[in-house]
């Protein structure tokens, strides 16, 4: 379980989706769109800019991806059956971020919050700095079409060979998006490791009452 008094103060939000509205769509005849969102608290969104990306590979149809409409405070992603496609979140495209992401060595991992996720898709962090840029790629729950209570998926600072999390200039998120899934982000923020496992990604449970605490504790930071 998460330790929420004695992490709260180490945590970062990379994102929680509170601000800067995007309703993106497209299909065979338009395959890509951009939603840039500047402006944002940092507070809400590191660095105050998020560059939203999304694509159309294959099918007949539209994929949509909906963030914070009608102030959810979600990130949505949605395709319907036999259509494939993926999105981008970008933080630092335009300015480098120069951010210590391990707080002076307190954090150690990120934290992606699910409220949803039917089948399993491969998700794909890339973290960059003036020393060059490391990926690393896991699946997102395969918990059924809605995840109650939320689960909330480490990964390990540990999972990126040879990086310096003390100084990242940009951070990608990329959801692929096999045919047909939905999956829906609650946040994305960077804190302690999940203490029970050894492992470089884990997940667990966690309550709408613990989710609502954390939210209520980080809009009065």
């Amino acid at each position: 379980m998460l330790a929420w008094g004695l992490s709260a103060s180490a945590e970062m939000v990379i994102d929680n989706f509170e601000e800067g509205l995007a309703v993106m769509s497209v299909n065979d005849s338009q395959t890509n769109t951009t939603v840039n969102s500047t402006g944002l608290s940092t507070a809400n969104t590191i660095g105050g800019e998020r560059y939203a990306d999304l694509f159309w590979e294959s099918g007949s149809g539209s994929i949509l991806l909906d963030i914070n409409k009608t102030n959810s405070g979600k990130c949505v992603y949605s395709s319907p059956s036999e259509v494939r496609g993926y999105y981008d979140l970008t933080y630092g495209r335009s300015t480098a971020l120069n951010a210590d992401l391990t707080e002076s060595g307190a954090n150690g991992a990120f934290k992606l919050i699910w409220s949803m996720s039917d089948m399993a898709s491969p998700v794909t962090i890339t973290v960059t700095n003036t020393g060059g840029l490391s990926s690393f790629t896991f699946d997102s729950p395969d918990g059924g079409f809605t995840l109650n209570p939320l689960q909330t998926q480490f990964v390990n600072f540990a999972s990126f060979t040879g990086f310096d999390f003390s100084d990242v200039d940009r951070i990608d998120v990329r959801v692929h998006g096999v045919v047909s899934f939905d999956g829906t982000l609650d946040a994305i923020i960077v804190g302690v490791p999940e203490p029970a496992t050894a492992g470089i990604v884990a997940l667990v449970t966690l309550g709408l009452f613990g989710w609502r605490r954390w939210r209520a504790y980080h809009s009065q930071a």
